[in-house]
């Protein structure tokens, strides 16, 4: 299905939908983008095979340790932090009267991650037209707690400690995109995304999408590949390996 065939789908759906002309195309786009495997720049099977190629090279290194053998973080009686008082915190809770959970008023103790700051982080996920079609940047990302060791992400994904390179390193990839997004590009989403409260103390993510002009020349690396949105929805429904910050954001948009 190459991009006349997309462009004709789309106009016949705009039709039937309220709101600016801007709003319509874009509704209309990913109803198409969804519904239809339209011409990509990769198959399923060449992404499978990237994917693997990334997970056979990873050289992520993993092995459970004691806590207290934690370089560089601190265990104290009120709460566990990074030395730096970056990143995130573990701090201890007493929760009572909760009349929506199975243990009721009794309440229960549990620690629980906190962000310093609370700043949030970005989500960020860069949506370009490659031959007419709109395709998605995505990254096979090494986290140490993955299932599978890597999933595939957002373009971005980072906390504010990662953006401002607490860790010592380089900011991430693709980070001066979502700089000062809002002049320079068409904003998809620009929207606060609450993470799993059962874990995170007030965490919250700002996920961005930007749309970038077909023409505009994007750096690719090795971990990173253009796919389309139904692609992605392929790939929750048949495999395991798309992570829930990409999830969340093809959810809402």
């Amino acid at each position: 299905m190459d991009k006349k065939f997309f462009r004709n789908k789309v106009e016949e759906i705009e039709i039937l939908i309220n709101g600016s002309s801007e709003e319509r195309k874009f509704t209309s786009e990913l109803i198409v983008e969804r519904s239809f495997n339209l011409n990509p720049y990769v198959s399923i099977e060449e992404i499978l095979n990237w994917y693997s190629k990334i997970k056979k090279n990873n050289a992520l290194s993993l092995k459970e340790i004691n806590l207290i053998d934690c370089q560089k973080w601190n265990i104290g009686d009120e709460k566990i932090s990074h030395e730096s008082n970056s990143f995130f915190e573990i701090i201890g809770l007493e929760i009572k009267n909760s009349h929506s959970r199975e243990i009721g008023n009794r309440g229960w103790y549990q620690p629980i991650l906190k962000e310093v700051g609370f700043d949030g982080g970005i989500l960020g996920l860069i949506r370009k037209k490659i031959s007419g079609i709109p395709h998605y940047l995505v990254n096979a990302k090494a986290e140490p707690g993955n299932y599978n060791e890597i999933q595939i992400s957002p373009t971005l994904q980072a906390t504010n400690s990662n953006l401002k390179a607490a860790h010592g390193g380089s900011r991430p990839r693709y980070y001066d995109y979502f700089v000062e997004f809002e002049n320079d590009h068409n904003v998809l989403l620009n929207q606060w995304l609450p993470e799993d409260g059962g874990r995170f103390y007030l965490k919250r993510n700002k996920g961005i999408v930007i749309n970038l002009p077909e023409n505009q020349k994007v750096d690719l690396y090795e971990d990173y590949l253009w796919i389309t949105l139904n692609q992605i929805v392929q790939l929750i429904k048949n495999h395991n390996i798309i992570n829930p910050h990409l999830r969340s954001l093809i959810s809402i948009i």
